[in-house]
């Protein structure tokens, strides 16, 4: 060997320096074959600086290739079951100011819609219908180990495009809408950005990730992004509501209630359950429901009698140890209308517009109050839409538009309203109209005794 040449190995180079991480083990190798495919070209004192820089690669973080194999955390995940396990380990502090840059994703109109704090951002497409989302940046403040913060998933998928890693997930839906939800690792920046749903194939999500990307910023032009720790505390599952009511805030069928508490009361009269829609008016303006006359069609036969139907019960989960949301058994449900007379006075000095038409909820009474039975369950979309439990499907008195379930009533004056409500056979007994007070009380009206 010449004493002016010196010819290194890759495994020698690496010794130069230990205890590196595999990634700057392999940033070394490429360097060193680099060089050494140089050397019949090149005069041997260069060879030897390149084997001195190639070192300093190492020992030398600040350099640009120090930069690029800087990670402020690293993810990984797995499919168990029907949740993914996302594992996040936080190696360094999160940048502080960062915003999108989505200059480049021609075909959508981003918009910013901050709160104290987050900021969520609006995609907007130009040509295609159902083809907007949401998104938001969560900011990695911590390592989190066999936490399940995606659930309900069918399948997924995982790329990489730009240098993040994408996890694209099936979602599976109780309502059969097949979106997806998307998360992109910008680990380098220390931020995850999170399409909670969207309609796009893919191909088609790939291609517009890859202009979106994370940029350095000033203070006054950050976005905030919500912390991993906030974002984990979002996922806790959906919880059934087992709250009694009181029994003081429940008047039985013939009694008076305050209703809201704004001086208007409220007393049944008289009640009628039904099989048929036959003898209801078919204008528009008694419907809550502008389609209904369409929808009726789908329920009921040819004169008019409500059809049975297949009704699927939902069941709840806290997202970890089981999906949030998921059916349960399937049955055969009949449908009634529930024909309400309904006695609305003005108890106040003045003229009031008086909430004519309230919503209802199924109230069983317990021991030591009422319990609100929960109303979940997956029906089909015409029932679905004449089964509102917000107000009155049907207001015999409405003169519609913005008017619907409302009536003007001057100091002391009484009028009776009559009201249509679908409601499921099994649910007519603890049938109650529902007030949600303007003095926060919450108060029920017992349709049967």
């Amino acid at each position: 060997m010449s004493k002016n040449r010196i010819d290194i190995t890759e495994q020698e180079a690496i010794d130069l320096k230990e205890n590196i991480t595999e990634e700057e083990k392999d940033l070394l190798k490429n360097a060193v074959k680099k060089e050494i495919r140089k050397k019949h070209r090149k005069k041997t004192k260069y060879m030897k600086a390149a084997a001195v820089a190639a070192c300093v690669l190492i020992v030398a973080p600040t350099t640009i290739y120090g930069k690029e194999i800087q990670r402020f955390f690293q993810s990984k995940w797995k499919q168990n079951i029907f949740r993914m396990e996302v594992q996040v380990t936080k190696e360094k502090k999160s940048k502080q100011n960062v915003s999108l840059d989505t200059r480049n994703l021609k075909q959508y109109e981003v918009t910013k819609e901050k709160s104290k704090n987050e900021t969520w951002y609006a995609f907007k497409n130009q040509k295609i219908n159902n083809k907007d989302f949401y998104a938001r940046l969560i900011k990695v403040d911590q390592t989190i180990k066999k936490k399940f913060f995606v659930n309900d998933v069918e399948k997924y998928s995982e790329d990489e495009i730009s240098g993040n890693k994408v996890l694209i997930l099936s979602m599976n839906n109780i309502d059969g809408k097949k979106d997806h939800k998307v998360y992109i690792f910008y680990e380098k920046e220390g931020y995850i950005l999170e399409i909670p749903s969207c309609e796009l194939s893919k191909n088609q999500i790939l291609n517009t990730v890859k202009n979106i990307t994370v940029q350095e910023c000033s203070k006054n032009d950050a976005d905030k992004g919500i912390s991993l720790t906030q974002y984990l505390k979002e996922q806790k599952g959906i919880k059934e509501n087992k709250k009694l009511l009181p029994k003081q805030s429940v008047a039985k069928k013939q009694e008076v209630t305050k209703g809201y508490g704004d001086g208007i009361t409220y007393q049944i009269q008289k009640i009628k359950v039904c099989d048929s829609v036959k003898g209801l008016s078919s204008e528009n303006k008694k419907w809550r429901n502008n389609n209904a006359q369409s929808q009726l069609r789908k329920i009921t036969d040819k004169k008019g009698k409500l059809e049975s139907y297949q009704r699927k019960t939902i069941i709840y989960g806290d997202g970890f140890h089981a999906p949030e949301q998921r059916i349960g058994k399937t049955q055969t449900m009949n449908q009634k209308l529930v024909f309400v007379e309904l006695k609305v006075t003005n108890t106040t000095k003045e003229t009031k517009q008086a909430e004519a038409a309230p919503g209802i909820c199924f109230a069983k009474e317990k021991q030591k109050g009422y319990e609100i039975l929960n109303d979940d369950y997956k029906r089909p979309t015409a029932i679905s839409k004449l089964q509102t439990n917000e107000a009155a499907a049907y207001f015999e008195e409405s003169n519609g538009g913005y008017g619907y379930g409302f009536k003007s009533l001057k100091a002391g004056e009484s009028e009776v309203y009559h009201l249509g409500y679908f409601v499921d056979e099994d649910q007519v007994e603890n049938m109650s109209l529902n007030f949600y007070g303007r003095d926060k009380n919450h108060r029920v009206l017992k349709c049967f005794e």
